[in-house]
């Protein structure tokens, strides 16, 4: 395969660019593996194989396995029937290590069916079968309890590491694998060798994490349940596994930033004006920040260029669309929306529900909504599904349940079903369906406004008198949790019709209004389905949103076709078809489908989630959601070593936001803990570590080793470090669920595995946490442990530790910054020097409303704290501080007030900390001579010269880049009427001084001096290309200088950018080339001698 295909090929996956991961993932996969030698399926021998990668009849390691073949035949999802070899085996087992998915072995019979080299499929199929298909999914990031291991003791052992297949091959292939409706090809094989379990590069790397023989790790399967093979026992296959490979995957192993020196400026003051304004500074805005989570699509009948499209996100909430989806105007900010219905006579009447308790009603197209009903308090308020009657359009239904479904497993609380009759805006309790659990979908019969159907997680639903009572599950033979229903559809011609898209089976029929069922899943390639909606104009047409894309029937629902070319991101939910036209339809991505259904949440980094539009039935689909970008970013931090990489998120999103070309183009980082996220950061050795404090229940505390694609849940350590004092103090209550309100992150510079977190004491009542003050923790083993080290620090005081500095050398130098954030006042800065053992104020001539903190690379003696009362310097750790504001009021007419002093943030220029920027009253502020004088640099930030309120609100919405070339502000445009107000924008300053790169490849080190941003090395040995991916922001260069050890590439060399040509310069080992940066780049050096 070319690896510029390669390459291509992987940035199309839903996991996108994350294959530098392929090593990391190498080295967490773990599990016995039984190699069974291919043979004829007739008068074929017994034979016994080990748990290792060698095939020794006589020797038992571990566990032997007698394998004998009989003939099965096995049907397939569809009805054709598929013929497959079945071998018998009975297998004992020695000291049976930690159980998980990747070992399920005991001493009693199991049937392995082995089918092809990859054989994900049965082990995912048993554990479905007796788990439930999400079980699959969570056991490879958790130990498997006692109980599910009685039930699956029988299932039979993957032969790879699923979660590493799913970052290599991508969502679609992985999902094909394990339903067993793709073949992979040979490449796909090659590539996902690091994944088999037991493969030579799994045993060599058990000892990677600390730990992983306890737990699964986030990246896979224990990486110590392999026992150590004898001496010499698979010293063959390791050669032939070597011999046969042909694509090696570098590792970045060190990044080395240019020079950090002062440079002294000539003037303190703007050095270019344009129209009167500093114009230092060109500022623009950046888009592209598109959230994952569309809950909701409804087109409007008496309009349908009128589109709602509902979020599941406090910020994004609802959007409206006049014009077919052409443009989009934000016409809600509630919370997170669940269900939007638009009244069948009137586009601008609609109602949409929100899971906090509340249901709206606009009779404005969505602006000014008002909550018509609210049940906030009460134990059935979460609201869902909403619809009108089609043939009595005053009539309207909503349902409300209770707790999240599937947490602490609970399924089929009851639900309340409301009925409005005055089109939503006043309601009255209709009836409650006992045990029917969340309402995913609600529809009204279009000839009878009594006549219900919902799609609740414990099946199909009916009511025939207006919601007051409700039938069992129509849907009799699935039940537990194969009953989940998730859309349902009627016929608009013949209201008997109806199709029920299950969240495990697949689609069901029934031509008799419920009473039977049958499936109806031909052509499907999958039996994960989400939403299912008939076309108005006609009805023989059918849309089905799944795990894998958008499918059409042009029968009914009796067949089906793929139709998802060019989704991007085909993981969909919500869907909308024109009334007039059968073949243009609407759909929205899901990085999980909402609140209700967290079961398919898709985890990890995702490009090309939004809302598509399709004109052609589905055979093609476009991005159809300009102007719907995420709004009120409340954090970002810039990758402290790599140039143009940044992570931002809002305050109540269902992700984060990724860059690597400065805001060129954007991944979708998709998490728990991004809903209400504090502070993000870095390690600053590699590979890169991230780690991420949130409010978010069990992801107070996440930690991801793979770029960002899983996420270990370590919210619990911190509880598990909880001091003796703090105990007898009273301020933690074991009783309790743990709970706490982390916030304040920092890694130590010079040590990756001394993280430090603290709390905040949460005043405001609204959760319920079993740890109350402000406390710090230290770990010294990277996130693993944690220990409690508030000596000397008053974790009584109603306060936040808002943020955490620590030396650049000494990590047991560190500084906590505190603020009234969310808590009720800042008690200024405290220091310790002993790593934590103690800490002491150093609040000496400072204002104790601090907001933020930086401190200077070159002389760490030299601190900046933002506070309410401006700016402040220190010269020598803290002993002793001076104000320096001078220039931070201009523009400010009058005295001013105590609220036009404050600053809320920092950044200090990490190549010249002469140079800082402050996020104040009026707007950006610069310093060139560290802090002395200030001027402003707002020329094309959306910033007014008179302002009834601050520029900025809150900490972390100014930074700068590693490179220092790339500025970011998160402003507050404050326009009247608009609720998207703080839009983010970016200054680039040029092109950076290069950054030594470093990559480790078949033990040979390649090093690249270049301005990019540089990731996934990739080197085929078959055809003599290494590939690289170089990101930057349009309008900067990429310079390259690369140094290849020899032997890795022969002869002359040749060098290709995203396909073209580029002329090159050789000096010896080292080659030279410039391209202009477009966002990401393809680089390919070719060798002339192949």
């Amino acid at each position: 395969m070319n690896i510029f295909m390669l390459l291509c090929q992987t940035l199309s996956m839903k996991k996108v660019g994350m294959v530098v991961c392929l090593l990391l993932f190498a080295s967490a996969c773990g599990g016995a593996s039984e190699t069974l030698t291919p043979t004829s399926t007739s008068d074929m021998p017994t034979t016994t194989v080990t748990s290792t990668t060698a095939v020794t009849p006589t020797t038992t390691v571990v566990s032997t396995t007698t394998v004998s073949p009989v003939t099965t035949s096995m049907p397939a999802p569809s009805t054709s029937v598929v013929t497959t070899t079945t071998y018998m085996a009975t297998t004992t087992t020695a000291d049976t290590p930690t159980i998980s998915i990747a070992n399920i072995t005991n001493d009693n019979d199991f049937e392995i069916i082995d089918t092809s080299e990859v054989n994900l499929h049965l082990s995912f199929s048993c554990i479905a079968k007796e788990l439930g298909g999400e079980t699959w999914f969570s056991l490879w990031n958790r130990p498997v309890t006692s109980e599910e291991s009685q039930k699956i003791q029988h299932c039979p052992t993957p032969s790879h590491n699923f979660p590493c297949v799913d970052n290599v091959l991508g969502m679609n292939k992985s999902d094909a694998l394990i339903q067993d409706r793709y073949d992979p090809t040979e490449d796909d094989i090659e590539l996902i060798k690091v994944c088999k379990i037991g493969s030579p590069s799994d045993n060599d790397s058990s000892d990677n994490k600390a730990g992983s023989t306890e737990e699964m790790s986030s990246t896979g399967t224990s990486s110590d349940i392999s026992e150590t093979p004898s001496e010499g026992q698979n010293s063959d296959n390791s050669e032939v596994a070597e011999s046969s490979q042909k694509l090696f995957l570098g590792t970045l192993v060190d990044v080395q930033t240019p020079t950090v020196n002062y440079q002294i400026d000539t003037s303190d003051e703007c050095s270019k004006f344009t129209g009167g304004e500093c114009s230092e500074l060109q500022w623009e805005r950046v888009t592209g920040l598109r959230t994952g989570a569309v809950g909701a699509l409804t087109i409007a009948p008496s309009n349908p260029d009128v589109i709602y499209a509902g979020f599941d996100s406090n910020d994004m909430s609802v959007w409206r669309s006049d014009d077919a989806g052409a443009t989009w105007f934000h016409v809600a900010e509630s919370a997170h929306v669940s269900g939007v219905a638009v009244k069948p006579t009137d586009a601008n009447t609609v109602i949409h529900g929100v899971i906090e308790g509340d249901l709206l009603f606009s009779s404005e197209g969505g602006s000014e909504s008002d909550i018509a009903l609210s049940l906030r308090g009460t134990n059935n308020y979460r609201f869902s599904a909403a619809a009108y009657a089609p043939n009595s359009p005053e009539i309207a239904y909503s349902s409300s349940s209770g707790r999240r479904e599937g947490s602490q497993d609970r399924r089929g609380d009851s639900a309340e079903v409301y009925l409005s009759s005055d089109s939503g805006q006043n309601w009255t309790l209709a009836g409650i369906c006992g045990g029917c659990g969340v309402f995913h979908t609600i529809l009204v019969d279009p000839s009878d406004k009594n006549l219900l159907y919902a799609a609740t997680v414990t099946g199909v639903r009916r009511s025939s008198d207006g919601g007051a009572t409700w039938s069992n599950n129509l849907l009799t033979g699935l039940t537990g949790r194969g009953s989940e229903v998730l859309g349902i559809a009627i016929k608009p011609d013949s209201t008997g019709h109806i199709l029920a898209a299950t969240s495990e089976h697949g689609v069901f029929r029934s031509d008799d209004s419920g009473t039977t069922w049958v499936e109806s899943n031909q052509g499907l390639e999958t039996n994960m389905t989400h939403k299912v909606v008939y076309s108005a104009s006609d009805p023989n047409v059918v849309y089905l949103t799944t795990h894998n894309g958008v499918y059409r029937s042009e029968d009914g629902g009796r067949n089906w076709k793929h139709r998802s070319g060019g989704l991007v991101y085909e993981f969909v939910s919500a869907i909308a078809v024109d009334p007039r036209n059968a073949d243009v339809a609407y759909v929205g991505t899901a990085s999980e489908l909402h609140l209700f259904h967290t079961e398919h949440e898709q985890e990890g980094l995702h490009r090309g989630e939004g809302i598509y539009k399709t004109v052609d039935g589905g055979l093609n689909w476009f991005l159809s959601d300009r102007d719907i970008e995420e709004s009120n970013l409340i954090v970002m931090t810039p990758h402290p070593k790599l140039p143009f990489e940044m992570w931002t998120a809002a305050s109540a999103g269902r992700g984060g936001f990724i860059t690597t070309s400065a805001g060129g183009s954007w991944l979708f980082s998709a998490s728990d803990a991004a809903h209400y996220p504090m502070v993000f950061a870095y390690s600053h050795s590699f590979p890169s570590i991230q780690y991420l404090t949130s409010l978010y229940p069990n992801s107070e505390f996440i930690r991801s080793d793979d770029g960002g694609e899983t996420w270990q849940k370590l919210g619990e350590r911190l509880r598990d470090g909880v001091s003796q004092q703090t105990r007898e103090s009273g301020l933690y209550n074991p009783n309790k669920a743990w709970r706490v309100h982390s916030h304040g992150l920092a890694v130590a510079p010079s040590d990756s595995n001394i993280v430090y977190v603290g709390t905040i004491s949460d005043s405001a009542g609204r959760e319920d946490y079993s740890l109350s003050g402000a406390h710090i923790f230290r770990s010294k083993d990277g996130g693993e442990t944690f220990t409690e080290v508030s000596n000397g620090f008053p974790t009584e005081t109603a306060t936040s530790i808002n943020s955490i500095v620590i030396h650049p050398t000494n990590p047991d130098i560190v500084y906590l910054m505190t603020s009234s954030f969310e808590s009720e006042k800042g008690i200024g800065i405290y220091k310790t020097v002993t790593g934590g053992n103690e800490w002491f104020s150093v609040n000496n001539g400072l204002d104790r409303e601090t907001n933020d903190l930086q401190i200077d690379p070159i002389n760490p003696e030299i601190l900046y704290a933002a506070t309410a009362n401006g700016i402040y310097k220190t010269v020598n750790g803290g002993n002793s501080w001076e104000s320096k504001s001078d220039g931070l009021l201009d523009g400010v007419t009058g005295f001013p007030e105590r609220r036009q002093r404050e600053v809320f943030d920092l950044a200090l220029n990490p190549l010249n900390p002469m140079v800082l920027y402050a996020a104040g009253y009026m707007g950006v502020y610069k310093s060139k001579n560290g802090g002395d004088s200030w001027y402003l640099v707002n020329r094309d930030l959306p910033i007014y010269s008179s302002r009834a309120e601050s520029a900025f609100d809150h900490d972390r919405v100014i930074e700068i880049d590693a490179s220092g070339k790339v500025i970011y502000a998160v402003v507050g445009t404050r326009e009247q009427d608009r609720l998207d107000t703080m839009l983010l924008y970016r200054a680039i300053l040029g092109t950076p001084e290069p950054f030594l790169y470093e990559f480790s490849i078949e033990g040979e080190t390649v090093s690249i001096n270049s301005t990019s941003h540089l990731s996934k090395l990739i080197f085929n040995k078959e055809t003599q290309e290494l590939a690289v991916t170089a990101s930057g922001p349009v309008g900067t260069t990429g310079n390259f200088l690369i140094t290849l050890p020899d032997g890795l590439l022969s002869g002359p060399l040749s060098a290709e950018v995203d396909g073209i040509s580029v002329s090159i310069d050789m000096d010896g080992q080292a080659t030279t080339f410039s391209f202009p940066h477009v966002g990401e780049d393809q680089i390919i050096i070719l060798s002339s001698n192949v």
